[in-house]
C-alpha cells in the first residue's frame, strides 16, 4: 500500500528498507524514548523490520517508510500498530534528526489518522508516550489527541493520549 501527501510518500515497510531505517533505529537521539533504545547494529534493525513486516501480514495494517518527495530518501517511519499489553491501536513515528521541526511528523500523523479512521474504521487511535518526550506530546496534541491516562508500560511510566473518530 502506498499513500502520498504534498511532501511525502508512504511505502509499506519491507525488508528492502532495512539499511535506510538503520539510520533512524540506530540513532540514540531519535530512539531516546523508544523501548529498548537505539539498535546496536543492522542485524537488530533487520529483526525490528521483520517484526513490522509481520504486523502487516497479521493485522492488514502497520508502519510505512516515509520518503521525502524532494530527494526520494527515507526520512522516517510512521504508522498504526498494536503494542504489547495494549488493546487499542497505537500511532508511532520516528524521523531523522535532520528533518525535525519541519512539519513532516505532523503531515505523516494527519495522513495516518485519516487512514485509520476512514479506511480501517477505527473508533479511536492512541499514542503511548514517554512522559519526558514533550515534542511527541505536543505533536499529538496538535493532531487533536487528548490526554487519557498514565500507565506503566513494559516497566516504564507512560502517558496515553487518544483521539476518537469523528
Amino acid at each position: 500500500m502506498r499513500i502520498e501527501t504534498e511532501r511525502l510518500i508512504f511505502k509499506q515497510i519491507s525488508l528492502e528498507f532495512t539499511k535506510a531505517l538503520f539510520h533512524i533505529f540506530g540513532d540514540p537521539g531519535v530512539m531516546k524514548y523508544w523501548y529498548g533504545g537505539a539498535d546496536k547494529d543492522i542485524e537488530q534493525t533487520y529483526r525490528r523490520v521483520t517484526y513490522l513486516v509481520e504486523h502487516w501480514k497479521v493485522f492488514g495494517f502497520g508502519d510505512w517508510a516515509i520518503i521525502s518527495k524532494e530527494d526520494s530518501k527515507i526520512i522516517g517511519f510512521a504508522g498504526l500498530h498494536y503494542i504489547k499489553n495494549v488493546t487499542e491501536v497505537n500511532i508511532g513515528y520516528a524521523f531523522l534528526q535532520s528533518v525535525w521541526r519541519k512539519g513532516f511528523a505532523y503531515e505523516a500523523c494527519i495522513e495516518i489518522m485519516k487512514y485509520g479512521f476512514d479506511l480501517l474504521k477505527l473508533d479511536q487511535i492512541i499514542a503511548v508516550i514517554w512522559p519526558d518526550n514533550l515534542a511527541s506530546i505536543n505533536l499529538v496534541k496538535k493532531c487533536d489527541f487528548e490526554y487519557w491516562k498514565n500507565i506503566i508500560w513494559l516497566g516504564s511510566d507512560r502517558v496515553v493520549y487518544r483521539v476518537f473518530n469523528k
